[in-house]
């Protein structure tokens, strides 16, 4: 299947999809699990801006980050360098194994896995169990079908939907797979221990639902 003009991250990001705050899920999972840890070394895939790379930096992480856009690269790393941070940001696909190092603390996907196919999304978690040490976590937040958008999208395969941005004459489209409680526990079969939770609230008076897997997974 072609992924001409899907998923044209440089674009989007190049004309101000740019995020400033870090998830506050993932807030909490590195107060639970990674603050009484010392020399913690993290990697954020599909870093994007750079939002999250920050907030590590400050947390004084060994950072890492992995991006497929560089127009996202060099917006992150212009803010980097204004507040005096420092994060290696690899370039290219998550899917690509060879951009991920070993021994890492914890792995994270703030809805960069979900614009994926579900063969790309199993490839991914694969490599994020591999670079992970043996105690490491993976906290990933993805979209569940529960979501309003599910079924709105334009079909593409499976539970995957295809959605126009909004930049006017311009043709660019992101997909987006949602996964059902099913395919999350077969996505994450490989890690000892899985926690999944639920993000959700509603917008439009209440007609319309945004819905996200909350899971963090131990190796």
């Amino acid at each position: 299947m072609s992924n001409k003009n899907i998923n044209d991250w440089d674009y989007l990001y190049a004309n101000g999809m740019q995020g400033k705050y870090p998830s506050e899920m993932l807030l909490r999972f590195v107060n639970s699990k990674l603050n009484k840890k010392k020399h913690v070394k993290i990697l954020d895939i599909g870093c994007g801006t750079g939002r999250h790379l920050a907030y590590f930096c400050e947390q004084n992480f060994d950072v890492y980050g992995i991006d497929c856009s560089s127009a996202a690269i060099e917006i992150a790393s212009k803010w980097l360098q204004s507040k005096s941070l420092l994060a290696k940001i690899n370039h290219g696909s998550v899917i690509d194994k060879v951009l991920y190092e070993n021994n890492t603390d914890a792995v994270i996907d703030v809805a960069c896995m979900q614009h994926n196919f579900i063969s790309d999304i199993k490839k991914i978690v694969s490599n994020v169990y591999d670079s992970l040490n043996d105690s490491g976590y993976f906290f990933s937040v993805i979209k569940s079908q529960d979501d309003s958008l599910f079924a709105s999208g334009e079909y593409v395969e499976g539970s995957t939907r295809k959605f126009p941005c909004d930049a006017e004459k311009v043709n660019v489209s992101v997909i987006i797979t949602f996964l059902s409680l099913d395919d999350v526990y077969s996505v994450f079969s490989g890690f000892s221990k899985v926690n999944i939770e639920k993000e959700e609230w509603t917008f439009s008076d209440m007609t319309k639902k945004v819905s996200h897997w909350v899971i963090t997974a131990q190796k």
